[in-house]
């Protein structure tokens, strides 16, 4: 394994269920020590480095760094084990500390749109811990979700109540609040996409952030079934 961690992206069909998520830690990582100690035994790890960090958040984020556009590469299991990362214990605010070091110092080169960065972080979050309400999976966090749970963490049930008749609309005899999302990562694009781009998104598990100026800043397909 520590030959092949480092020669790309793997066939991930090739590799067992019940191992995957932590092949594809330890290919974030760089580190079987740290990857092993994250997935299996749930210790407490030390995110030192900036570098470690932004390898962490960029499975899941779209993040401009300087002399590298570091655009989403659509890779739903990595995305996949950087949410089994990031939810571990205090990992999180150590990842998001490097982040906001990275910004003050220029390594990720987008500061004037931290306001979209701080959103897409906090969608994630949200579908992070109304996933964590179902049963632990291997790829727990490419579950589908209600829009209904999704809003309840994300805005909270007192606010979820106010905006309760434009959750009422229908389609295929779906509410909107019962239909379903799935998302463990962001893509960036800078075309205007069709229904067909939808379906594909919600298949690898990913939400949308879309280039400057254009209608929208961020897509969740819904799957109203």
């Amino acid at each position: 394994m520590n030959q092949i961690c480092y020669m790309g992206r793997p066939l991930w069909a090739d590799v067992a269920n019940q191992v995957i998520v932590e092949f594809a830690t330890e290919k974030i990582l760089c580190n079987s020590k740290k990857a092993r100690n994250i997935y299996k035994t749930e210790q407490i790890v030390i995110i030192k480095k900036v570098t470690e960090a932004l390898a962490i958040l960029g499975p899941r984020l779209y993040l401009e760094i300087s002399n590298l556009l570091q655009q989403a590469s659509n890779e739903p299991v990595l995305a996949e084990a950087a949410s089994h990362i990031i939810n571990q214990s205090e990992i999180l605010m150590q990842v998001l500390g490097q982040l906001v070091s990275s910004i003050r110092n220029y390594i990720i080169v987008n500061t004037d749109n931290q306001d979209e960065l701080v959103s897409r972080i906090l969608y994630l979050l949200a579908i992070d811990k109304a996933i964590q309400l179902k049963p632990k999976v291997w790829n727990m966090y490419l579950q589908t979700i209600t829009i209904q749970k999704f809003f309840d963490i994300l805005v909270g049930r007192d606010s979820w109540k106010k905006l309760s008749l434009i959750f009422t609309i229908q389609a295929n005899s779906i509410t909107l609040r019962d239909s379903k999302i799935r998302f463990n990562h962001f893509v960036y694009i800078e075309f205007t996409p069709t229904r067909l781009d939808f379906i594909k998104f919600f298949f690898y598990g990913a939400a949308v952030f879309c280039k400057q100026n254009q209608k929208g800043d961020i897509i969740i397909p819904v799957a109203m079934v």
